[in-house]
């Protein structure tokens, strides 16, 4: 692709308001796309259309009865509007969804930030149920373990109270699974300190 400086509001300027908003409306016919060093060829609806990268801007031919003007008609502004889309890169994920967010009101972000927090703190409630309650033969500690170590996670994301209540409600747990938890390694005791541990980071974060 051509590495030159054309954008929109460039295209926008040289057409005019009318035949660009036309153009834009026959992006989705543009057809055949060729880009040749400075030069940019493709047809719309039938229409070929050449296009041509000069240091003073973009010029272009058309075969529609506008082409022999100097007026940068639709078919060109399509062309050019295509050709643009195409040689851009898409913005990363990230990008996007940043490029999103910011256009969107306060409030709605307020809201959507509280119920992503809400569902995260009800998933990893249902973590600590499912780990303790499953006791699964390999790794059952171990799955306890993790799950607390990502209740941690949150006091220092800034929600210590949601923190405070997982890590007690996996005391409550733990503390009442000793008649159905096999422990022949006596790893237990480690789990109740390790959620203790968690709620009095919790406590101290408050």
């Amino acid at each position: 692709m051509v590495a030159v400086e054309v954008s929109e509001a460039s295209i926008r300027a040289l057409a005019g308001a009318g035949s660009f908003e036309t153009g834009t409306g026959l992006v989705e016919r543009v057809e055949h796309l060729a880009v040749e060093g400075t030069a940019v060829r493709a047809t719309v609806g039938g229409t070929r259309v050449d296009l041509t990268v000069t240091r003073s801007g973009l010029t272009g031919r058309c075969t529609c009865p506008e082409g022999v003007t100097a007026t940068f008609c639709a078919h060109r502004v399509a062309t050019a509007l295509h050709w643009l889309r195409e040689s851009s890169p898409e913005p990363p994920p990230d990008d996007r969804w940043r490029t999103f967010l910011l256009a969107q009101e306060k409030n709605w972000l307020v809201d959507q930030l509280v119920a992503a927090m809400n569902a995260n703190a009800e998933g990893l409630r249902d973590r600590l149920r499912r780990a303790v309650e499953t006791n699964p033969e390999d790794a059952y500690f171990s799955h306890i373990h993790h799950t607390l170590e990502d209740v941690d996670d949150l006091i220092d994301t800034g929600f210590p109270e949601t923190a405070l209540a997982l890590s007690e409600y996996a005391m409550d747990l733990l503390e009442n699974s000793t008649d159905h938890v096999d422990d022949p390694e006596d790893e237990l005791p480690e789990a109740i300190a390790h959620a203790e541990e968690v709620r009095q980071a919790a406590r101290s974060a408050l």
